[in-house]
């Protein structure tokens, strides 16, 4: 994995083709009668990191990635920005995302997409450390604060993080309070129907392609094809009702075993997306094929 925004995991061909980030002191000018102004550092200002990311729909749904950080730009909710080495980069909230489709099919559906985001550091009151100091203009006023030292290895897990794998699930259970289920699980849940529902919409517009033209000669593939479509809509149908059962359960505050629940859901819609990224890529081939006159 190259590295993970919030849920998000930039791994194998997800991975961004560039990220740059930007960083610079906060410096204030003190002007003076007679000479050059002095210079006094007030801070240092927020990190900018600027990710260019390539979506096809031969390993991924692109319009359904985008959707995912679309929503957590429209939500504006805080992200924790990890590299795959473990570093933990901060909190990062998603400034602006500009996109550029380069290829469809012939549907209308998306198979080629650029994205550029630009992450903001979020630094919230009751988080923030001091940060190192410069020697003081002032020599009556020296600076004598501790160099910040920035802790080492991931940060302590809060509930949203806790139930991202299954092996810290049953620990979580029993420790969410209504509250968080609300707060945390709700929105985990409701992405999870938003990109199934994506998902399945998705397939459902491939089976009903190939479906058109049943005496084509491609007749067994698209047939395999179609089977395959009928098998991820029925498991999106599956899980969509788990995930609709378990926000009722929030909503009437029956959230015992919540975070279990939620951690098996996550990870029942992850095996769906991969079949589904198998689908889209031999839905792509088969374009391919019919597109070159080679079927």
């Amino acid at each position: 994995m190259y590295a993970q925004l919030g849920d998000i995991k930039f791994s194998g061909q997800l991975g961004p083709r560039s990220e740059t980030s930007s960083v610079e002191a906060s410096l204030a000018e003190h002007a003076l009668i007679d000479g050059k102004p002095r210079l006094q550092r007030t801070g240092t200002n927020l990190e900018l990191i600027e990710l260019s990311l390539n979506f096809h729909a031969s390993f991924c749904n692109p319009d359904a990635e985008y959707l995912r950080l679309r929503d957590y730009l429209d939500t504006g909710k805080v992200l924790p920005y990890i590299g795959g080495d473990g570093t933990v980069y901060g909190d990062f909230v998603i400034k602006s995302l500009n996109k550029s489709i380069q290829q469809k099919f012939l549907d209308g559906t998306t198979w080629q997409m650029s994205v550029e985001a630009e992450l903001i550091e979020f630094v919230s009151s009751s988080t923030a450390e001091p940060k190192p100091t410069t020697t003081a203009l002032n020599t009556d006023n020296p600076a004598t604060s501790e160099p910040f030292t920035a802790p080492v290895g991931v940060t302590t897990q809060t509930g949203a993080d806790v139930v991202s794998t299954s092996a810290l699930a049953n620990t979580a259970a029993g420790e969410m309070s209504l509250l968080d289920a609300a707060n945390v699980f709700r929105p985990k849940v409701e992405r999870i129907i938003q990109q199934i529902d994506g998902v399945a919409n998705g397939s459902l517009k491939i089976k009903t392609a190939v479906d058109a033209d049943p005496t084509s000669q491609l007749y067994d593939v698209t047939r395999q094809l179609s089977t395959a479509c009928s098998t991820i809509n029925t498991l999106a149908g599956t899980i969509l009702t788990t995930a609709n059962g378990l926000l009722t359960d929030i909503d009437n505050n029956n959230t015992g075993g919540i975070a279990t629940k939620v951690a098996t859901l996550i990870d029942n819609s992850q095996e769906l997306i991969q079949r589904n990224k198998d689908m889209v890529t031999a839905a792509a081939g088969l374009n391919n094929l019919i597109l070159t006159g080679n079927g």
